[in-house]
């Protein structure tokens, strides 16, 4: 049988607090944090991932459809999810043009306003699939950085004289986007021009 916690004969009032609960008291995010580790490594990159909560490969995943017609700029959340989401954008939109994302800066804010533990050198995988141009034809679709994005190829060389990234109709490209600073993301080149009916239907 444990010994009872000494009480000095003071007015000091002794309160007995577990030590998990004093740490998560502390630093909320302890349980969650302390279990991330590297799930797969990628062209010199690393997708973190909680091990004891799902299989390699099995990321929690978000779809957005939108159906603009050149010159937009995405609005909050289009093009980021929570944390490490796979994240993917579908463009429906028989002529989608131009669509410009938001700044680094801003895009982080989203990322942070429902997972604050999200941070540089986070990343996470983006599609965007030009799903609404026809194959072959019409609509193609144009993505254009914002204030403190750049787009670069695998090999780290810059992207398209205009900075913008191409996706034909039909297709999609997948990217890896990288916060190397609070105001500052990397849009990395992963594959182009894949056929859409090769993964599904894009819904």
């Amino acid at each position: 049988m444990a010994a009872p916690l000494y009480n000095p004969p003071t007015k000091v009032v002794t309160l007995t607090v577990p030590y998990l609960a004093l740490v998560t008291r502390a630093d909320p995010n302890f349980n969650k944090l302390k279990f991330w580790d590297v799930e797969y490594e990628f062209d010199g990159k690393h997708l973190m991932a909680n091990p004891y909560q799902r299989w390699p490969f099995d990321a929690p995943h978000k779809t957005t459809l939108v159906n603009y017609n050149g010159g937009v700029t995405f609005a909050h959340f289009d093009i980021t999810g929570v944390g490490f989401d796979f994240v993917k954008l579908v463009a429906t939109n028989p002529n989608p043009g131009v669509m410009i994302t938001l700044s680094a800066a801003q895009m982080l804010a989203d990322i942070q306003s429902s997972s604050p533990s999200f941070g540089p050198p986070g990343q996470y995988a983006l599609r965007f699939e030009n799903f609404g141009g026809v194959p072959g034809g019409a609509g193609e679709m144009f993505i254009q950085p914002g204030p403190g994005v750049t787009f670069v190829q695998q090999n780290g060389n810059a992207f398209y004289p205009n900075g913008q990234i191409p996706i034909d109709p039909g297709t999609f490209s997948d990217f890896v986007v990288a916060f190397s600073d609070a105001n500052d993301a990397t849009f990395t080149q992963m594959n182009q021009d894949n056929q859409i009916h090769s993964v599904g239907t894009g819904a």
